[in-house]
């Protein structure tokens, strides 16, 4: 047994802190006697190294090993061609390793730079499915959709690249083209096309119909009670205005599979909004000890922490979770909303705006914006964009709601205001927030009795302090 067979054995039993020990020797030696190991077993070692270093996090030192590697390798190649002792690594491999340190270290454009560094030919379905994602989240949409494509060519059945092409905007039925005929004749995957149209749907904003997509996967077919289905239903809830069932979906996908980080960080949201603190606190410690590297842990512990009032410790959470996910929306709509209660409004509106340009439809972030600009007594924007918010996302009670709040803001738009409210009233009858908004203005307006009639019939329907403190105000008036 060789010295390279030896390091072999040291890292085939995953003994990789002893291999970087050794190796880091062994290499000085070769340096100081260039007959200790031939080229081509000095290869080996440094990739034995290498690969231990990033089995140990290290990948720093492991992208500054590979690309030794590479660079040995090519000098092999040109004083002695190919021998068949290469055949141990290619450059591919190597490459593909330099790009999963960049990854880690966040640096994307390096990472792209490397993989693209691979010819066409050359490319492997995993360089493919890793050039398509990072094209996918820098919003290189054209060079993402070929890369997935290619992608489905050889592997049909590559869900993750299915989904990509779904968010990108590819229609529904040319996905399922891609996809589908690799299951014919396999039984139980009937469900397999209305998964990818339920998606689609997601994708395409028709939520109500994404629900109801969803919600036949979970009743009708072999997927019942899977976790990514329940994430997609509870998110589609979510997307669509309905807190309450989103929470409900949400919960029960996180009861049946405790370590799934998918859809959490909404979860987090839904459970602060709904003052359920020691649920919201219980979720966020459970995620960050099950993992602390993704994204979701920090924002659901950022959101605690916002909803608990501890504003300044918030921001240092919203901060981690942008840079483990920079572009992860709840996370930008996190930041967002700390930087607005510290009162930074100028750096929350920039947030808020990168979420939008990522996903024009999230209310939240619309809602943001006006907020920011309320803040700043700068109305007319104000009104502009809350006008926008109601064509973005069509009239619906919510952003009705947004819309008249801003309007009521100024004294000649108060009866404008009114007649949204109204209206967002009518299609939604049970909505407290327009109720109390509504009789907040005919009180201001004078109109007690209009204010009155309306907070009796909420009373008879919501047993809310709230009511019932501003029926007594009204009362008072009369």
């Amino acid at each position: 047994m060789n010295i390279v067979d030896q390091v072999k054995q040291l890292y085939d039993q995953k003994l990789y802190s002893n291999v970087t020990c050794l190796v880091n020797l062994l290499l000085t030696v070769s340096e100081n006697n260039a007959e200790f190991v031939s080229a081509p077993q000095k290869l080996q070692m440094m990739m034995f190294y290498a690969d231990s270093l990033y089995q140990l996090q290290e990948y720093c030192k492991a992208e500054n090993v590979y690309l030794k590697a590479l660079q040995l390798k090519k000098s092999i190649m040109k004083n002695k061609g190919k021998s068949q002792t290469l055949e141990i690594v290619s450059d591919v491999d190597i490459k593909f390793n330099v790009y999963l340190c960049y990854y880690h270290m966040n640096q994307y454009a390096k990472a792209i730079n490397m993989l693209e560094s691979i010819s066409g030919k050359q490319r492997t379905v995993k360089v493919s499915m890793a050039l398509a994602k990072l094209h996918h989240e820098n919003g290189q949409e054209r060079s993402a959709i070929t890369c997935y494509k290619e992608v489905l060519k050889e592997c049909p059945l590559a869900i993750e690249a299915a989904l990509g092409l779904v968010d990108l905007g590819v229609k529904g039925f040319e996905v399922a083209s891609l996809v589908l005929p690799a299951i014919n004749g396999i039984p139980n995957m009937d469900w397999m096309s209305l998964w990818i149209k339920a998606h689609g749907l997601l994708h395409y904003r028709e939520f109500s119909f994404a629900v109801a997509a969803f919600q036949q996967l979970d009743t009708r077919s072999m997927l019942h009670d899977n976790v990514s289905m329940l994430i997609g239903l509870g998110k589609a809830h979510y997307y669509d205005g309905d807190y309450k069932q989103s929470l409900a979906v949400l919960r029960r996908a996180h009861a049946i599979n405790p370590l799934n980080m998918d859809g959490m960080d909404i979860l987090s949201s839904l459970l602060c909004n709904e003052k359920e603190m020691a649920e919201a606190e219980k979720l966020a410690t459970h995620l960050m000890s099950v993992n602390d590297r993704s994204a979701e842990p920090w924002i659901a512990v950022g959101n605690y922490i916002l909803s608990s009032k501890t504003v300044n410790r918030a921001i240092f959470y919203a901060k981690r979770a942008c840079m483990l996910k920079p572009h992860n929306v709840e996370a930008l709509l996190l930041k967002g909303n700390v930087l607005y209660q510290l009162r930074q409004f100028q750096d929350a509106i920039g947030a808020y705006r990168e979420a939008l340009r990522l996903s024009p439809y999230r209310f939240e972030a619309h809602q943001g914006l006006v907020n920011c600009y309320k803040d700043l007594h700068r109305t007319r924007e104000a009104v502009t964009l809350a006008s926008n918010a109601c064509k973005h996302l069509g009239q619906v009670p919510r952003t009705l709601l947004l819309y008249a709040s801003v309007l009521a803001t100024v004294a000649i738009s108060v009866d404008k205001a009114i007649t949204i409210l109204e209206k967002a009233l009518k299609l939604d009858s049970t909505n407290l927030d327009i109720v109390c908004q509504l009789a907040q203005i005919y009180m201001q307006e004078r109109r007690y009795e209009k204010g009155i009639e309306l907070l009796k019939e909420q009373v008879e329907i919501h047993s809310s302090s709230r009511l019932h403190y501003m029926l007594e105000i009204g009362r008072a008036h009369v």
